[in-house]
């Protein structure tokens, strides 16, 4: 539904009488499905535009609130859980919604901004992990510039600066994750770094650092893959959480460890694209977080799965709940006033992700 029509008068009869009642209506869709949020204005004359308009601003938060209870309730009851509480699958819901709505009522500007801006903390955060060394800003020039920092390593610089093909593959991708997309993003990410990026391991000879358990031997990477892959979407098919689904499958795909390097950049985009197809923000991984991430991959190795999952769940909703929210009711403020802003002032509106 466009902002202009986001909210708007519905009058009908009473049942029984022929008194003529007006409310202010808010329609909203949860998978398909359409759903309204509504509030009794009274009966008699039908509202004009400046009544209508003030009731926007005296109820709009009400409407946007009862929304959002709605969508939680309708999605929660919709999926199966295995390891997630109810209370962190409401929360992780609430999240979604606000994250849609976000995007629904901030200008095309600032939306862009904001997702530019999630992209620099993420490219930083994801090579970091991995022991890149490139400051935050130094990241940023290199994506947006090719500014190319001094005394860095070429493999740094590389590592940083295919994240500008990975993004346009990732935004233009819209089937499902087989070998040929986890294979190419592989072959963006590794590009320049290693000889043949893309291309599975075939020796058995790895050990990672903190792992305690054995990889998948190279002669069944693509049996094991194409299982997971195939039990990814079949769980999702049966009505389970997709949350759960996706970290699972980030949990499993590392476990796999299918190339020689670069597992855990790749697995991180193939997570991430799992959530943003059904509906979620992206995860984000900062540096200084890295201990975090990995104690929570590391339940997993202990079949505390329950725990790494929530642990997921804690994390996104650390990173984004709040700046989500505040940007989302900004925007609706806005709205509601009916007030445009200039560029530079929705730059400033716009809060941080995390």
């Amino acid at each position: 539904m466009g902002k202009e029509t986001r909210y708007r008068i519905e009058s009908r009869k009473r049942a029984g009488s022929e008194t003529v009642c007006h409310y202010l209506v808010r329609e909203f869709r949860v998978d398909k499905k359409r759903y309204t949020a509504t509030k009794y204005l009274g009966s008699g004359e039908r509202p004009g535009a400046s009544e209508t308009a003030e009731y926007i601003r005296k109820y709009a938060a009400l409407l946007e609130q009862r929304a959002e209870k709605r969508f939680v309730e309708q999605r929660v009851a919709s999926f199966s859980y295995k390891y997630l509480s109810l209370s962190s699958a409401a929360a992780l819901e609430s999240l979604r919604y606000q994250y849609q709505m976000m995007h629904e009522v901030l200008s095309v500007d600032e939306a862009a901004w904001y997702e530019r801006e999630f992209e620099h903390h993420y490219v930083h955060g994801t090579t970091a992990v991995e022991g890149n060394t490139l400051s935050f800003s130094d990241t940023v020039s290199l994506l947006e510039h090719d500014v190319v920092p001094r005394d860095k390593s070429l493999r740094e610089i590389y590592e940083v600066r295919n994240f500008r093909e990975v993004a346009k593959f990732r935004n233009s991708h819209a089937g499902r994750v087989d070998f040929a997309f986890i294979r190419h993003l592989h072959k963006l990410i590794m590009a320049n770094i290693l000889e043949e990026p893309g291309k599975f391991r075939v020796s058995d000879g790895f050990v990672i650092s903190g792992c305690d358990f054995q990889l998948t031997p190279a002669l069944l990477i693509e049996d094991e893959l194409s299982a997971l892959i195939e039990q990814y979407y079949e769980q999702l098919a049966s009505g389970a959480n997709p949350f759960e689904c996706a970290v699972l499958f980030h949990y499993y795909f590392e476990s796999i460890h299918p190339f020689t390097d670069g597992n855990g950049r790749v697995g991180r985009e193939v997570l991430n694209y799992l959530l943003m197809k059904s509906g979620y923000p992206r995860f984000l991984v900062l540096g200084e977080k890295r201990g975090e991430y990995l104690s929570a991959l590391r339940m997993g190795n202990r079949d505390d799965f329950s725990g790494m999952v929530e642990a997921f769940c804690s994390m996104m909703l650390e990173q984004r709940a709040a700046a989500v929210k505040a940007n989302m009711e900004e925007g609706l403020r806005v709205l509601r006033e009916g007030k445009a802003r200039y560029v530079s002032e929705k730059r400033e509106g716009v809060r941080k992700f995390f």
